[in-house]
């Protein structure tokens, strides 16, 4: 009934086996996360501080503030 090396050596390979693969989902996991906050902190300054004519911008961008007023300001901002 039982194999040649019985049944510890199956237990023992099956074991190692599924040591081998939750390594390698680990592995291939942590590279991916990595991976992706690397990535991410590449697109973002490190300071999250921005500076005045940057927010102006911003709220020019976002329609805030109609292009009069935007340059109104930035040029208060500059002196």
């Amino acid at each position: 009934m039982d194999g040649y090396y019985g049944d510890w050596v199956g237990l023992v390979f099956m074991i190692a086996i599924m040591a081998v693969v939750i390594a390698l989902v680990m592995v291939i996991g942590l590279t991916v996360w990595r991976h992706a906050d690397r990535r991410y902190q590449q697109g973002r300054p490190r300071s999250t501080v921005d500076s005045p004519e940057e927010l102006l911008a911003m709220r020019f961008a976002r329609g805030e503030i109609d292009e009069k007023e935007y340059r109104q300001r930035r040029e208060v901002l500059r002196q």
